[in-house]
């Protein structure tokens, strides 16, 4: 049962792959290039229609071939359009065709058992078959011929509703992702079973998975809606242009004002109590980097996520640049605007950062809710990617990408946006060193050009190349010290009663005897 199960889903997940998310090489076809998405929808929906309703053999068979003719005079290689079509039609076929055969009486042309195949049944599921593949096939044809973005805006033209877009750009997504997990599952199961496994335990063991699969859903979902909540996206509205500004913006002194952030006294906790950090007293200078340090589940990943306004503290105040923040104050638009314009942040899981049909889109989504031009968005896209070193990723699909290369799509995707301070978590994750040194360069320029930055680590050596200043959350899941970063990752006390220490018994082969120490001293 294991092995038809996971021969089954990988055949969906491939099915997925070839039909929508291989990656498009020429994005303006020919012949629809110069049709407005909106029309181009509008016209699959009169299509379908009226397929759905025809009674005429010979009508419907022409129908189906229609989008195979329009796809060659778009320029559309013939192959690669019967291919992806075909990989639907067969299935929709037998789930829903060859039923007909059977069940609708008529005159017996012969039979199979207890069944009989009825001349009526044959010719209900011929049409069946008809209206099937011409519908599938004008899909097909929308669906290479339109960028997913000019989808979602030609819904947005049409007034469906906002949720249900939402809804549909994450499926998208993440039912290829959540589809390659279930694979990921199987597979590991499968090289840790020796021999045969009962019905039973096979059934049990499938089932957690799915389980496992409904929990990350919702994991993901959440993650993926803070993500584009986090560069600009409002699911209630579209927020204001750029030209509209935020009418406090001109009180705030820039200059002046030495403190990003200041926190005080604050708390906040996860649903069921769950500890999530606690801060005293904390502020974070402009213009510097610091660098926030702690074990795992120390709460660093909080903290930036209260930084950016993704989640709200139960107690105690933050605030930014004058301003206390409160999910209220998000209500006016041009606050949203101001913030989501000042403050950048890059998630630590690549995977829900990165939600985007390919990369270009990626790197302009940000931008684009923030309402800029065209012109200047393709300029910001063209400087990030040749800043990172991914130009040739540019048309690729982020899912398809490896783990570095998404975290670099990552990173470029908020350098697009621009804003004055980069909340960054776990940036190196990843990377190869020669990453990790583009990394630091970027970072540096950054410092250069007066942007803040706070970067979540627990990379000793980036910290040193990078921190002005450090937090070091403890396992209590507030700060042990915050200081120089230099002062602080000298503090071999501080680092080993903070679990940042390195620590083993067996020596390195030409290298520190010491039972305790960092990797952050060079030799």
């Amino acid at each position: 049962m294991a092995g038809f199960i996971e021969k089954n889903i990988r055949s969906i997940t491939e099915f997925l792959e070839q039909a929508i998310f291989i990656e498009r090489k020429d994005e303006k076809k020919k012949l629809l290039g110069s049709i407005n998405p909106t029309a181009r929808l509008i016209l699959l929906v009169i299509f379908i229609t009226t397929v759905s309703l025809v009674k005429n053999l010979t009508i419907l068979a022409f129908a189906t071939l229609l989008p195979i003719i329009i796809a060659i005079l778009a320029g559309i290689k013939i192959l690669t359009f019967v291919k992806r079509v075909f990989i639907f039609i067969p299935l929709y076929t037998v789930i829903i065709a060859t039923p007909a055969i059977f069940i609708i009486e008529g005159k017996t042309i012969f039979t199979i058992g207890p069944l009989s195949v009825t001349y009526e049944g044959v010719r209900a599921a011929g049409f069946l078959v008809l209206r099937v593949s011409a519908s599938i096939s004008a899909t097909m044809l929308f669906i290479m011929t339109t960028r997913w973005n000019e989808l979602l805006k030609s819904l947005e033209a049409l007034r469906i509703p906002e949720g249900l877009i939402a809804i549909i750009a994450l499926s998208y997504r993440y039912i290829h992702l959540l589809l390659k997990t279930l694979l990921e599952l199987l597979t590991s199961r499968k090289s840790r079973v020796m021999g045969e496994l009962p019905f039973r335990e096979n059934l049990k063991i499938f089932s957690h998975s799915i389980a496992f699969i409904f929990i990350k859903t919702l994991y993901v979902a959440e993650g993926v809606q803070m993500a584009m909540e986090s560069r600009g996206y409002n699911i209630y509205g579209q927020l204001p242009s750029s030209t509209d500004g935020y009418a406090g913006e001109s009180k705030i002194n820039y200059t002046n004002n030495e403190h990003i952030f200041t926190l005080h006294d604050i708390k906040y906790n996860y649903p069921g109590g769950i500890k999530g950090v606690e801060i005293a007293d904390l502020s974070i200078e402009k213009g510097k980097c610091t660098v926030l340090l702690g074990a795992n589940g120390s709460g660093k990943s909080t903290l930036l996520k209260l930084l950016d306004a993704l989640i709200f503290p139960q107690k105690g105040e933050l605030i930014f640049m004058g301003r206390k923040l409160a999910e209220k104050l998000f209500e006016d638009k041009s606050f949203q605007y101001f913030f989501r314009r000042s403050v950048g942040f890059i998630f630590q899981d690549p995977d829900i950062h990165c939600f985007s049909p390919t990369v270009e889109e990626e790197l302009a989504f940000g931008p684009a809710q923030l309402g800029l031009t065209d012109e200047e968005i393709s300029k910001r896209i063209d400087r990030a990617l040749q800043m990172l070193k991914i130009e040739e990723l540019r048309k690729r699909y982020p899912y398809n990408l490896s783990g570095g290369e998404k975290k670099r799509v990552a990173i470029a995707s908020i350098l697009t946006v621009d804003p004055e301070v980069y909340l960054m978590d776990e940036p190196a994750e990843g990377l190869d060193p020669e990453v990790e040194g583009i990394l630091i360069v970027l970072i540096s320029e950054l410092l250069q050009r007066g942007k803040t930055v706070v970067v979540a680590t627990q990379d000793l050596t980036l910290a040193r190349h990078i921190g002005d200043k450090a937090i070091i959350l403890n396992e209590n899941k507030s700060i042990a010290k915050y200081g120089s970063a230099e002062e602080l990752l000298n503090d071999m006390e501080l680092l080993k009663r903070t679990h940042l220490i390195h620590f083993h018994r067996v020596p390195h082969k030409k290298g520190r005897k010491e039972l305790y120490h960092t990797h952050y001293r060079e030799e």
